[in-house]
This record gives C-alpha cells, structure tokens and sequence, in this order.
C-alpha cells in the first residue's frame, strides 16, 4: 500500500470538502497561538510541546502525523519543512480533538495552514520567510486560497 504525499491528500480532500467551516479553523489556530504564547512563523514542534502535548518522531509509518492520548506522532523527513508540515498536521489533529471537531482531512490540513500561516495577506516572498518550517507550496496554497480551502495543487 502507497502512503499518500500531502499534495494528494489535499487535492482529494477539497473535492469532498463538507467539514468545519474557515472561520472556526482559523480562531481555533489563533487561539492555539495565543495559548502557547508564540507567534506566528513559530516551530511547530514547540508549539505542540507549549500547548502540553510530547511529540515523537518516527521514521516509518502509514501516516504523516498521529495523536495517541497526548502524544503526537510525525513522520520525520530530512527536509525541515516537509518535517515542520507534519508537526502542524499532528498539531492540528490534537486541537480538532480538543473542540470536539470530527474534522475532514481538509480540515486538519486547512487548520494546519491557520497554524503555519495565520495571515493570508502575507505575500509569497514574505511567507517564505517568516514561517521556516512549512514547504512553500504549502504556504502559497494557504495564501492563495480565498477560504482557506487549498485549490488546486500542481504536483
């Protein structure tokens, strides 16, 4: 069995998008923020570890991020920002958990945008930067997107 990659995790989850709406996403985000007392651009890892959970790496698995009790579980990939992305989809699996969301996949990666990129408004050149631990087609995508549903993705 083929693991996804989170390109197709996303472009098979907006076509059967029917999950928790944008704006809750995003003050969930905003708040989960707030709470861990760091900002945007923040490493996910310490943002999970802020909001009281232990995260664990593991190097093989059939998921890119788990949680397990308090305990959130990533696939580490060498790339930092492939590595920082499955942070924030763990994180975002724990905070859905925490509202009572029965989120869609969409949900956990548009969560995981909110989390990674609060501000939309952010240009291209200025997200590369200030948030070092998400892949760049990610973030344009979150940018991009009006309602923080990730269209269409070019592999």
């Amino acid at each position: 069995m083929m693991r996804e990659t989170p390109r197709e995790i996303i472009s098979a989850a907006v076509a059967h998008s029917h999950g928790a709406g944008s704006q809750r996403l995003h003050r969930i985000a905003i708040e989960a923020l707030r709470r861990s007392g760091l900002g945007p651009g923040a490493d996910p890892a310490r943002i999970a570890v802020a909001l009281g959970y232990r995260i664990r790496a593991v190097t093989r698995a059939d998921y890119i991020a788990r949680l397990d009790g308090g305990l959130i579980s990533y696939l580490w990939e060498p790339d930092p920002r492939d590595r920082g992305l499955h942070v924030f989809v763990g994180n975002a699996i724990a905070l859905a958990r925490e509202h009572r969301l029965t989120p869609s996949r969409t949900d956990v990666f548009r969560l995981a945008g909110f989390l990674a990129l609060p501000d939309r408004s952010v240009a291209a050149e200025a997200a590369e930067y200030l948030q070092p631990y998400a892949p760049l087609w990610f973030l344009e995508a979150r940018r991009q997107s009006g309602s923080g549903t990730y269209l269409a993705i070019a592999t």
